[in-house]
């Protein structure tokens, strides 16, 4: 085989792969459907679960429940919605204006890193 050949047919390949693994990457993150993530959830920080606040997911509408004095504390704004996205959910405010992103961590378990470098962790509760 000539270089020549080589040189053509490498960069065709090399484009092929990263087709194709980009492909497979989007296919494998699902959107999951609202009813899979309401329900009961509990808001703190990584390592101070002391300070815990109980969240609500409702789906109705979709927005969120319950305390919300303590969840501004580190959104800075009253989380009132929340979506799901295909690697996590989002909590919106009042104008659904997009609050926080949490990054799916497992079925039960989402977190998002804040401003102040500290970690703030979604988990489900047992209802």
């Amino acid at each position: 085989m000539k270089i020549n050949h080589v040189v053509r047919i490498v960069p065709v390949a090399f484009a092929l792969l990263v087709g194709i693994s980009g492909a497979s990457m989007a296919m494998s993150l699902k959107l999951p459907n609202p009813a899979e993530l309401s329900g009961k959830w509990q808001l703190s920080l990584k390592g101070k679960a002391g300070d815990a606040c109980k969240l609500n997911l409702n789906t109705e509408v979709p927005q969120v429940t319950g305390d919300m004095a303590c969840a501004v504390q580190w959104l800075h704004d009253r989380p009132d919605g929340w979506f799901p996205t295909p690697d996590g959910l989002a909590f919106t405010d009042k104008d659904g204006n997009r609050l926080i992103h949490l990054n799916r961590m497992d079925a039960q378990t989402y977190e998002a890193r804040l401003p102040s470098g500290e970690v703030l962790i979604l988990g489900r509760l047992a209802d």
